[in-house]
């Protein structure tokens, strides 16, 4: 399999090698595309960070892209790559996702490319990673989906004390129960009026007993 002359450009246009974009054409089907952070400017209008590109493409549900995302960092780590899922199709069953592949040293920088934030609860981009720092003192993590808006988190360890944990969870990211259900199941015949109840009596011991069945947290700032 080679690259075709479509492909040969982008990999100039990014500064990408053709044997990354080689390993990427390789497990997917669909066009690879440039994928590019944004451009950053002070309070003056003065450019602070130019644009860096990178690449993307549509990949396929949910469970199947975080599979890919685990599989091309063992590829691409040698090489100084990280791949991430960057989009996803809430509106689906199957949650497509788009996933995305940029040069860094850390996930960090690749958080801190994406700008994820939580402008509308004054979170900004340095808290995020600050947070998530912090959090690797306590337990052992993987950012698996990284996007402007959310962050995708598989642990690999949780906290000793994690109704602490989960606490700070919320109090980080007041979404993860404010707009989300991660109580037990309800009933088969449980109706709306239940699920309700079950939506607002819901605490961070909720969210502590989800951490430990799942070992997995979405956050996102809405």
């Amino acid at each position: 399999m080679d690259l075709n002359e479509s492909e040969k450009t982008l990999a100039k246009e990014t500064g990408i090698e053709e044997d990354i974009l080689l390993i990427l054409k390789k497990e997917n089907d669909s066009e690879l595309k440039k994928l590019e952070s944004p451009e950053i400017y002070d309070i003056k209008g003065n450019k602070i960070r130019e644009s860096l590109a990178g690449i993307y493409f549509k990949y396929k549900d949910y469970e199947s892209s975080k599979s890919l995302v685990y599989n091309l960092r063992k590829k691409l780590a040698p090489s100084g790559y990280i791949p991430f899922i960057c989009e996803m199709d809430f509106l689906s069953n199957k949650r497509n996702c788009n996933i995305g592949v940029f040069r860094a040293k850390d996930i960090f920088e690749v958080i801190n490319l994406m700008e994820t934030n939580g402008i509308n609860y004054e979170v900004t981009t340095e808290e995020v990673i600050e947070r998530l720092k912090y959090w690797e003192g306590l337990c052992s993590f993987q950012v698996i989906g990284i996007h402007p808006t959310w962050l995708d988190i598989d642990f690999i360890t949780l906290p000793d004390d994690l109704k602490s944990f989960a606490e700070d969870i919320y109090e980080f990211c007041p979404d993860t129960l404010d707009q989300g259900y991660l109580g037990p199941l309800l009933e088969e015949d449980s109706d709306w009026d239940d699920f309700d109840e079950a939506f607002d009596s819901q605490t961070t011991e909720d969210l502590a007993n989800f951490l430990e069945r799942n070992r997995a947290i979405f956050l996102w700032w809405d």
